[in-house]
């Protein structure tokens, strides 16, 4: 029976552990990088790389192709749409999350290309940090509503209960 064991580990039967999922994150300052540092560190995904830059954010995901790309930024969509438009392009599969300070404007009217995958406004509690890291399309934090892809925008849905509820 030991035999059997010691051959079937030899040969290779056993699977292999899951890769560990991969992020980059850019913009913020440095205690901002540090949370979410922090907060993939606690959901167990690795940080490739990390830089203040956002011009620089885009040869580091080049480089590492990474599964999450969270880029924090101020309110100018000039700065960080053309980032996203390119994260898309080198990195289709990476799941792009915003996160932007409390008090910014709505995504409405972006084109697909240039919104995010998810949008997380501060403040944001550690359960919507884990939703926007595994769940579909929404904006998580302060006063959020869900956003749901429409053809080539974000549109926003009412959070409120309707009548028949």
């Amino acid at each position: 029976m030991a035999s059997s064991i010691l051959d079937s580990s030899s040969r290779g039967d056993h699977p292999s552990p899951p890769a560990v999922p991969r992020a980059v994150v850019a913009g913020g300052d440095f205690r901002v990088r540090l949370l979410l540092r922090g907060l993939l560190q606690m959901h167990h995904v690795l940080l490739d790389e990390e830089t203040e830059d956002l011009g620089r954010a885009v040869d580091l995901i080049r480089l590492s192709h990474p599964d999450y790309i969270l880029i924090y930024t101020g309110a100018d969509p000039d700065v960080w749409c053309p980032l996203i438009e390119n994260c898309r392009s080198i990195c289709p599969r990476a799941r792009v999350i915003l996160v932007r300070p409390a008090g910014t404007p709505s995504l409405r009217g972006l084109e697909l290309s240039r919104s995010p995958d998810v949008l997380l406004r501060e403040p944001y509690t550690l359960l919507e940090f884990a939703m926007a890291l595994y769940s579909h399309p929404l904006e998580f934090g302060k006063a959020a509503v869900p956003i749901a892809r429409e053809s080539n925008s974000f549109t926003a849905q009412s959070s409120s209960p309707s009548p028949s509820d």
